[in-house]
């Protein structure tokens, strides 16, 4: 191997080192973004199983319905809403089935920095 191939070859290895460096915390952000999904489907999935009562109507008589949105979307109770569903925001509803309650997810806000 003569000089100038070693040269590049120490230099493909030092740009693949340093490639890897960055990468490398990248793989934990993948993990981290994986949990939240996943913590995020089981909070929905208690949701669902939680309105499935007789007490609870669901539109049209569909077993199960679902809404979407952020943490951040509150609603207060309506007792004329069509449905259980439409009846509080997504917070309420997490707060339902969060241990604690609500007590607890605004001790959640406070602890780790973020509003309604």
């Amino acid at each position: 191997m003569n000089a100038d191939n070693a040269l590049s070859k120490n230099n493909d290895n030092q740009i693949y080192s340093q490639i890897r460096e960055i990468l490398l915390p990248a793989r934990a952000y993948s993990a981290v973004n994986f949990a939240m999904v996943e913590t995020y489907w089981l909070i929905g999935k208690q949701i669902v199983e939680a309105q499935a009562g007789n007490n609870r109507p669901n539109i049209k008589g569909c077993k199960f319905q679902h809404i979407a949105g952020s943490l951040e979307n509150t609603k207060p109770f309506d007792e004329n809403a069509k449905s259980i569903l439409e009846s509080k925001g997504v917070r309420e509803h997490v707060c339902e089935v969060l241990e604690g309650g609500s007590e607890a997810f605004e001790k959640r806000e406070q602890k780790y920095g973020f509003k309604k």
